[in-house]
């Protein structure tokens, strides 16, 4: 009678067991069914192959939008640079590198200061990311004698955006200006000069 004692309770555990866990997987699947909308008579494998399947579509138009906007970039003459939290390039387009003065494919994987071939650039990332916004100017290396502008802006998805512009040419035009201002200043005091020495002249004549 023990062993069927025995028996009899390790058969009621069992079904206990098998009871226990029907119960909880009806629980979970009546919660997930309210959490995903889903009506009692509907095919629960079908509701899941269904979301599935819009996973499936919005992983495949991130990866476009992504390659749309790869394009655009590529089509800008201003050069974008994105770094990362660590100060590493991520991504950046031919402009960035050609004013840079780098290989195509060159900048990502390296540090902001590698990039740039400038320290100032990783003391910039770093108020961008404190402050929300900066620019600095700096000179390229390699015997161009660019002067680029760079404006950093935080990354609404983490790190720092970059845009670069060439104002070597402004910078030439505005230097320029300031030239001919200073020697137009010096030309009219010259003989502004003269006169009154002419007139303090004739005066004590």
């Amino acid at each position: 009678m023990p062993a069927e004692v025995l028996l009899l309770t390790a058969l009621g555990l069992a079904a206990a067991v098998v009871v226990t866990a029907q119960l909880a997987r009806r629980r979970v699947t009546g919660t997930l069914r309210r959490e995903l909308g889903a009506a009692p008579g509907d095919d629960f494998g079908r509701v899941i192959r269904e979301l599935r399947s819009d996973a499936a579509e919005a992983r495949t138009d991130s990866a476009r939008a992504r390659e749309d906007l790869g394009q655009i970039g590529e089509l800008l003459e201003t050069g974008v640079v994105h770094i990362a939290a660590d100060l590493r390039v991520t991504s950046s387009n031919r402009a960035a590198h050609w004013l840079l003065g780098q290989r195509a494919g060159s900048l990502v994987g390296r540090s902001a200061m590698e990039a740039f071939v400038d320290h100032r650039m990783e003391s910039l990332v770093r108020t961008a990311t404190r402050t929300g916004a900066t620019s600095s100017e700096l000179a390229t290396l390699g015997g161009s004698d660019r002067i680029v502008l760079v404006r950093a802006r935080p990354a609404t998805t983490g790190g720092i955006w970059l845009v670069l512009e060439d104002v070597t040419e402004l910078r030439r035009l505005q230097r320029i200006r300031t030239e001919f201002i200073d020697n137009l200043s010096h030309e009219l005091r010259t003989p502004l000069t003269t006169v009154r020495l002419l007139t303090e002249t004739v005066s004590r004549d």
